[in-house]
């Protein structure tokens, strides 16, 4: 969106922005949650808020990507459940870390030392146990390998993704 906005130009971009960018290549938003965003971006191409539900005050979404975010919330299923309820035409869930048991696992994920100090509670999700818990009225359209990290491999586990699209409605004649 942001592109196809400002033409194929990206001089067109820069004087908006009081930038000097040589390309599209090198435009990178900042990611700091949720406040970074400048208001000339948001109004280029995204929204940041400060959660779900002010989101959908706001915007009706037609689609929800997840993206290796589940291994790290604490309630990863009460999530799916509060997304499966809004409605969105398809969910997807990608880089999601599972195991093919049928119990969920928690670990504690240590960052190198190289780049910081950090350990975080991170779940291996069971396959089976996530599939059964997408909100009814959503069926499993793809499910896909996402991203390969040998490692993973250690604990029995991989990242996987899904796209789930909301039944059409039921329609008696």
């Amino acid at each position: 969106f942001l592109k196809t906005q400002y033409s194929q130009d990206i001089a067109q971009y820069n004087r908006s922005h009081g930038t000097a960018y040589a390309s599209w290549d090198d435009v990178v938003l900042p990611r700091r949650y949720p406040v970074a965003g400048t208001r000339q971006e948001q109004d280029d191409w995204l929204r940041f808020h400060e959660s779900i539900d002010d989101c959908v005050i706001e915007e009706r979404p037609n689609a929800v990507l997840l993206s290796a975010v589940l291994a790290y919330i604490e309630s990863p299923y009460n999530l799916l459940a509060h997304i499966g309820s809004l409605g969105a035409e398809v969910i997807i869930v990608d880089r999601t870390i599972v195991n093919f048991g049928s119990t969920d696992r928690l670990y504690i994920q240590r960052a190198p030392k190289s780049i910081y100090a950090a350990s975080y509670p991170c779940w291996s999700l069971s396959e089976s146990r996530l599939l059964e818990s997408i909100a009814p009225g959503y069926e499993l359209e793809q499910s896909f390998a996402s991203l390969a990290f040998p490692g993973l491999h250690r604990i029995d586990s991989c990242f996987r993704g899904y796209i789930f699209r909301k039944n059409a409605p039921c329609v008696k004649c």
